[in-house]
Formats: structure tokens, C-alpha cells, sequence
């Protein structure tokens, strides 16, 4: 069940009494500035005076502008400011007496603020036990430039999300090397942890495709204070041909008092993209990083699948550990004792937000109409600050009877109960 940006707008002008759908009859002004429709002869002159047009379909989709006067004349509403080129004729549009920026933001307060009455329910087997490198499967990535907690490294080179060549989770991160030799790497400046593995030798394995021999390795480099550098620990390299290989680095050895250490993974000699996913630091820590789609883990199991198992049979429910938050607010568990398999996360987390009139979140239709009451009762309480008394008055009213729409939806419902969908982040050993 999902239901679209566009849909809870719409619920939500619904709301506002506020819903105006049209299409253009004909091009507007090459000035940009006019949309005209047919439709807009049925209401009075002047009736849209200080709306908002949006555009919802054609070159530009999305664009809005503040209406200066609707001419009943011609059904035209000629805008303030210029759209990025001529409206066409066929061509959708909104008209709302609110900003559509206001309303989106509404929503997306109403979609985290139901939290967690409304909620996404998350299974997540990413985390191996023991793994001392925070999202070793690329899963969040709040830059679009590289993935939490890694950078890269390399004049030209860049890394992106990618959803296509994956070994496990829902994500891998897409190396390219452009004319010279890059890589993509977590060190102590952004995981201060790493500096516990100083004087330390330690396994680190990683999957990585590449189609060229002598391209993908794993590297692990330190410098200790006198200037002293180890850049000699790497794995053997990818042989190639297209396909998924482990690689492991047997036995590195971080140099003792290191002031920097990283772990390194390579696009090397061939310009292209390589695809790393699955890195796994071989200790016995006790503490990781939860993907943030997580606002709070319920259950914790562990898997009898190792490293490089394909499938596994049962999963062992287990009770020795807590979550926290850490400086940053990012949510960890901890255990209480060494995990050597992999580890299955049940837990929750928020509604998804939207921004594009495609983008979708896990509602019924029930759950978006609650939202959009929400919604709208924020736009609502937006406004009456804003308002004459007289103004006021009559928005507390609507805000009345909208508090009372929303205490019957959440009957409906029944408060507490979860969205009703399952996100799963299943695993592909």
C-alpha cells in the first residue's frame, strides 16, 4: 500500500476546501507569465487574485507562481513572475489559495510526527557480528557524493549509490575512475574508532565487481607521528570478467601510535565504474551502527549464516543487548558478548517524506486521509498567526472541526496500530 505526493496534496486541499484542478485550453503569453484555461470562466473575476498556480504536468512540472490577476474574461490567470517558458495548451494545473511549498512541508511534518502510530515495519539482515566499520553495505548515504562515514579519493573520480550490482542490502557503492587511480575509503578522521586497531592485525574482507584484472583491491594504510607510512597491506586483486569475487586481506597490520588509518577500496590502471558492497573488518567488537531507516530496533536474532554463506536455515532470538544514541544522534546497538555470524535487526521506523509529486510513502488510503487533516490543521495554525481577529476566529473554527475529523480517522485506525507495510532489506549472499 502506498500513496503518492500528489494524492495527499490533493487530500490535504481537500481539507482547506481548497481544491482547484484544471488544464490549459490554449498556450499562454510568450512572456510567460499567463496560463489559460476554459474552466476558469466558471468562477468570478478576480476570484483567484493572490493564489498559487502550480504546474503539474508538461516541460515545467512543479514550477509555481503567485497569481497577480484572474481575468474571467478569458479564464486566464496572469502570475506575478514568469514561469521558465511558455505554458503549453493540454498542460495540468493546481490553483491554492496556500503555498504548495507550505503544504508539502505539512505533510512531511505529519509523516514524521505520526511516528509511532504510524509506522514502517523493518527487517534488516546487513550487519555482520564482529564487523568494526560502520554501513560496510553503502545502505545510507545523506550526501549524494559518497556514502556515510566513507569518502573517495582520486582527481576526476567519483561514487554513487547504486541498486543494480549488490551483494546484499539494497545498495553498492559505484566507484569511477576517470584517468587516474582512485579510491573509495573510511579513516579515523570520519570513524575515530579506526585508532583502536593500532598495532593490531586484523582480516578485512569485501566483494567487489570489476571487469578489468588489476583494477578492484582492498589496501589498508597508517602513519604513525614521525611520518612513518604503511601503504604495503593489500589484498590481491579482482581477476576480472564482470562478476562478484571476495577478496580478503589476510593479514594486516596497523602500524603502533598511528595518528591515521583508512581502509581502502580501489578502481585502479582501467578508467570505469567498480561496485564494492559488503565490507567486513574482522574483530570482536561489539557496538554498530543501525541504517538510519531505523528509528528504534525491537528484536535482535542471529543468523547461523557466516561470511560467505549463501542462505541460512534458523535464526536464534537474542537477549543480551541495548541501543543507544550516540554524540551525533545516531542510533547503535551493543551487545553484551561477540557476535560471529550474521544478525537479523527487527524494528520500526518513520513514514517515508516526499518531495516529488511521484514520491511515495506506506499509507492506505485511510492513514493518508489522517495525515492530510494533520497536514492541514498545520497550514491552518500557519495562517491564523498571520490573520486579522475576525480572520482568526473563522480559522478556529475550521480548526475545530477538523480536530474532530481527525480524533474519528484515528479511531478508525486505531491508534498504535503500525502502516501495514513491511519494508524487508533482505539479504542476497
Amino acid at each position: 500500500m502506498s500513496v503518492t505526493c500528489a494524492t495527499l496534496r490533493q487530500y490535504t486541499s481537500e481539507e482547506l476546501n481548497d481544491w482547484n484542478n484544471f488544464t490549459t485550453t490554449e498556450a499562454g503569453s510568450s512572456g510567460a507569465t499567463t496560463i489559460i484555461s476554459t474552466s476558469l470562466l466558471e468562477y468570478d473575476n478576480s476570484y483567484f487574485d493572490n493564489h498559487w498556480a502550480l504546474v503539474t504536468s508538461g516541460t515545467y512540472i512543479g514550477s509555481k507562481r503567485k497569481i497577480e490577476r484572474h481575468d474571467n474574461n478569458y479564464g486566464l490567470l496572469d502570475c506575478y513572475r514568469a514561469f521558465g517558458g511558455q505554458i503549453a495548451t493540454s498542460v495540468t494545473f493546481e490553483v491554492h489559495k496556500y503555498d504548495p511549498d507550505t503544504i508539502l512541508d505539512k505533510i512531511n511534518v505529519a509523516l514524521r510526527e505520526i511516528f509511532p502510530k504510524l509506522r514502517v515495519n523493518i527487517i534488516d539482515d546487513t550487519i555482520m557480528g564482529g564487523n568494526y566499520v560502520p554501513n560496510a553495505h553503502f545502505e545510507d548515504c545523506a550526501s549524494s557524493s559518497y556514502p556515510d562515514f566513507w569518502r573517495n579519493s582520486g582527481a576526476g573520480s567519483s561514487v554513487a549509490e547504486n541498486t543494480t550490482y549488490i551483494r546484499g542490502g539494497k545498495k553498492s557503492a559505484a566507484l569511477t575512475r576517470v584517468n587516474n587511480n582512485c579510491y573509495l575509503y573510511i579513516s579515523a578522521a570520519e570513524y575515530p574508532q579506526l585508532f583502536n586497531l593500532q598495532g593490531q592485525t586484523i582480516r578485512i574482507f569485501a566483494r567487489v565487481l570489476a571487469s578489468s584484472a588489476s583494477q578492484a583491491r582492498i589496501e589498508l594504510y597508517s602513519k604513525q607521528s614521525d611520518g612513518t607510512e604503511d601503504t604495503t597491506q593489500v589484498s590481491d586483486y579482482h581477476t576480472g570478467g564482470g562478476l562478484f569475487e571476495t577478496l580478503e586481506l589476510s593479514s594486516g597490520a596497523v602500524l603502533s601510535d598511528a595518528v591515521d588509518v583508512s581502509i581502502r577500496l580501489t578502481n585502479n590502471t582501467t578508467n570505469g565504474t567498480v561496485y564494492w558492497d559488503d565490507v567486513w573488518v574482522v574483530t570482536d567488537s561489539r557496538e554498530y551502527f543501525v541504517p538510519t531507516s531505523f528509528e528504534k530496533v525491537n528484536k535482535v536474532f542471529l543468523l547461523d549464516a557466516a561470511y560467505d554463506d549463501l542462505n541460512f536455515i534458523g535464526e536464534t532470538e537474542l537477549y543480551q543487548w541495548h541501543q543507544s544514541i550516540d554524540s551525533q544522534g545516531r542510533l547503535k546497538i551493543v551487545s553484551d558478548e561477540s557476535w560471529t555470524n550474521r544478525v537479523r535487526l527487527y524494528g520500526m521506523g518513520k513514514l517515508s517524506t516526499l518531495s516529488d509529486d511521484t514520491d511515495t510513502t506506506e499509507l492506505n488510503d485511510t492513514q493518508a486521509r489522517l495525515i492530510a487533516v494533520n497536514a492541514a490543521l498545520g497550514v491552518l495554525e500557519n495562517t491564523k498567526m498571520a490573520s486579522s481577529v475576525y480572520e482568526a476566529n473563522a480559522i478556529e473554527r475550521d480548526i475545530s472541526r477538523m480536530t474532530l475529523k481527525k480524533m474519528q480517522l484515528e479511531r478508525k485506525i486505531g491508534q498504535g496500530n503500525p502502516a501495514g507495510v513491511i519494508t524487508m532489506r533482505k539479504r542476497y549472499w
